[in-house]
């Protein structure tokens, strides 16, 4: 939510400094998802009911595993699906 645009069509008015943002970064990478342990995001499982817009998603952050409910728009073609 850093970026002035996507800000603004989220309701607020200001805008944080640099030095804002990077230790909002440098506090999320080293103290809540501790990045240098787990470097990495899986996304798995990833499946959809018949008729529905929903998928159901396996995520693994930080060591841990959920399963989720995700709302999807999905545009289905001969040769593609977006």
């Amino acid at each position: 939510m850093d970026e002035a645009a996507l800000r603004a069509e989220a309701g607020f008015d200001t805008q944080p400094t640099d030095s804002d943002i990077e230790g909002t970064r440098d506090n999320m990478l080293e103290k809540v998802l501790e990045a240098d342990k787990f470097p990495f995001a899986l996304i798995g499982g990833c499946r959809r009911d018949t008729g529905s817009a929903t998928l159901t998603v396996t995520l693994t952050l930080h060591g841990s595993t959920r399963t989720l409910q995700v709302p999807a728009q999905i545009e289905t073609g001969a040769d593609r699906i977006a």
